[in-house]
């Protein structure tokens, strides 16, 4: 099937978002040299030449900085052996085993530098057939291409990306603990009848209870008996009586009002008392609303961080099961059949 689309896209259809675009383009360009790489397993070496460009040079210490993979190497079209820089010296020495010839040349690369021997020259040239560092064109936009690459394996170098998209989003939702952030709002202390928010009104000392005050009349009934047993004055005796009586009787009222004071002042005692602990049940109560405005803020934080981490969950899901899915078609592309070997492959090559 001819490849349509950009490579951003696709990737983005099949992982969701992700905004570390150059990561994704540099994974594509790993992609190209995995599909290089598992086709080789597969079928042969010959079959990275579609996969390479190549570049001639009539001189040695060639600078293959920016070449992922030398893959072959002719001289005047001669196909040179991979040595060893251990041996350079000898690759040039008429005298030794290891005497590198036209019909037989031998290259080998020393940090980024390229040897070819027999030395190449203009009549001999050399050249080298290599992996680039691909080079993405319209990754983003319109049709994507990659120079150097066969059209046909572009969907699996973005399937690798893909697969290391999900695996990077897969890796940071698991970096994320399931932890409850919100803190449980502590409870208000039980009520007690001390001031608060709200008038406290001040409770009057009683005063002490009243008694019935019978001095002026006790007084009078010694003067009572001094007149009947002494003086035996009888009409002075029932004068004094009277009087008795009548002292009694003020003294009763007297007594009567101070109870009915002493009765008032608790009463109000009573009601401050009662003022006093609406009050503080008023307060109690006004607290108790401002802990349940925190327990309900509190539960829907809860309710909220599990439910983020059950979104998490089913993202995780659903990540593991498009990266199955992705990983089965990547590695079905380069499985062999059931009993063809790669030696067979090769052959039928």
């Amino acid at each position: 099937m001819a490849w349509t689309g950009n490579f951003k896209t696709q990737i983005i259809d099949l992982t969701g978002s992700f905004s570390d675009e150059a990561a994704m383009q540099q994974w594509i360009k790993d992609g190209c040299h995995e599909v290089a790489r598992k086709l080789a397993e597969k079928d042969s070496p010959a079959v990275l030449m579609d996969f390479t460009d190549s570049a001639n040079s009539s001189v040695n210490n060639i600078n293959i900085t920016g070449i992922r993979d030398i893959i072959f190497v002719f001289r005047n079209g001669v196909p040179a052996e991979a040595g060893t820089p251990l041996y350079k010296h000898k690759y040039e020495d008429s005298n030794s085993l290891y005497f590198a010839t036209a019909e037989s040349p031998i290259f080998y690369i020393e940090g980024r530098i390229l040897n070819v021997y027999p030395a190449p020259s203009v009549s001999a040239v050399a050249t080298y057939r290599y992996l680039p560092e691909y080079t993405i064109t319209d990754w983003d936009t319109g049709t994507s291409a990659i120079a150097n690459y066969p059209v046909q394996w572009y969907r699996y170098s973005m399937i690798y990306a893909a697969l290391q998209v999900l695996h990077r989003k897969m890796v940071d939702l698991t970096t994320d603990a399931p932890v409850i952030s919100a803190t449980a709002p502590t409870a208000p202390a039980a009520p007690v009848l001390a001031s608060g928010s709200s008038s406290v009104v001040t409770i009057d000392a009683l005063p002490a209870s009243p008694t019935y005050n019978n001095s002026i009349a006790s007084s009078e009934f010694t003067q009572l008996a001094t007149l009947i047993d002494t003086e035996e004055d009888s009409e002075l005796a029932g004068s004094k009586l009277s009087e008795i009586q009548a002292i009694m009787s003020n003294e009763m009222n007297e007594f009567n009002e101070a109870v009915k004071i002493y009765e008032e002042t608790i009463k109000r005692a009573q009601q401050q008392a009662q003022m006093n602990q609406e009050a503080v049940f008023q307060d109690y109560s006004q607290e108790l609303g401002r802990y349940q405005q925190l327990i309900n803020q509190y539960s829907a934080e809860v309710q909220s961080e599990v439910e983020a981490y059950n979104k998490k969950t089913k993202d995780y899901e659903w990540m593991s099961a498009t990266y199955s899915r992705l990983r089965s078609e990547f590695e079905s592309a380069f499985a062999l059949t059931p009993g063809e070997t790669a030696e067979q492959t090769n052959v039928q090559r």
